[in-house]
């Protein structure tokens, strides 16, 4: 899909949380998924002599959008299922101390971020520098 503008992240709300500089007007539509890009990659040097071995492409997260604005839209990691096994003790039964139970809930994937990056909207007053952010990778609908 071929967006109007170059998608970046424009601010961080959170560890879950993202406002990239695109909106509606720019072809941002609720649902889309994104990769963000790792420009660096993951580097492999040789321990002896530090030389640049290769170099892993990938990507730093992923990034569904949640809400959408004119110019901007603001975007969260997936949230997935997660199981938690849990050993039971019921102590009138031998035979189910073995035993597991399951506990679901959800639990969201967080981004690996620079703390001082993120913005609170809670409060009025604001005291962060617009930085030029990291580039998004459409995936899907």
């Amino acid at each position: 899909m071929k967006f109007s503008k170059k998608v970046k992240i424009a601010a961080i709300l959170s560890e879950t949380e993202v406002i990239i500089n695109a909106g509606s007007l720019d072809g941002i539509q609720i649902g889309q998924t994104f990769y963000i890009i790792d420009t660096e990659g993951r580097i492999i040097k040789d321990p002896d002599t530090d030389s640049i071995l290769g170099k892993f492409e990938g990507y730093k997260g992923k990034l569904i959008v949640k809400k959408t604005e004119d110019r901007f839209s603001y975007c969260e990691t997936p949230t997935y299922y997660k199981s938690l096994a849990v050993e039971s003790t019921l102590a009138s039964s031998r035979a189910l101390l073995n035993s597991l139970d399951t506990i679901s809930g959800t639990e969201q994937d967080k981004l690996n971020i620079v703390k001082e990056d993120i913005l609170d909207l809670n409060s009025i007053y604001t005291d962060t520098q617009v930085m030029v952010g990291d580039s998004l990778e459409y995936i899907s609908n």
